[in-house]
C-alpha cells in the first residue's frame, strides 16, 4: 500500500506515467493497449482511484471512457481473481495472455 505522502511524490514527480506496474498485474497492459489506455491504467492503479486524471496527467478525454476503462479493469481483476481461486488454470492463462476479446459476453 502506497502511502499519501508517497502519492504525493509521485504526481509532483510524474512518475506515474512510466508505466511501472506491479509485475503481478503486467497482464493488463495486453488488454490497454492505446497510450491514453496505458496511462489510465497506471494512473488508476497508482492512486487507486480516477478522479483527478485529466486534471492531473493533462489528457482530455470524456468521463464516461474513463467510466468505461475503469468497469474495464475490474471486471479483468475481477475475472482472474476468481479464475486463481477456483484453481481454473486455463482460463487464467487466457485472461493473462490477452485473449478475453468482448467481455461483455462474460
Amino acid at each position: 500500500m502506497i502511502s499519501r505522502e508517497d502519492k504525493d511524490m509521485l504526481l509532483i514527480s510524474g512518475c506515474f506515467f512510466e508505466d511501472d506496474i506491479d509485475k503481478s498485474k503486467k497482464w493488463l497492459l495486453k488488454y490497454f493497449k492505446s497510450k491514453i489506455q496505458k496511462r489510465f491504467l497506471v494512473y488508476r492503479l497508482t492512486f487507486n482511484g480516477y478522479y483527478y486524471f485529466m486534471r492531473h496527467t493533462g489528457i482530455s478525454c470524456s468521463t464516461r471512457y474513463l467510466e468505461k476503462l475503469n468497469n474495464k479493469m475490474k471486471v479483468l481483476l475481477k475475472l482472474h481473481e476468481e479464475a486463481k481461486s477456483n484453481f481454473d488454470l486455463d482460463f487464467l492463462s487466457q485472461i493473462e495472455m490477452g485473449k478475453i476479446k468482448n467481455l461483455k459476453d462474460i
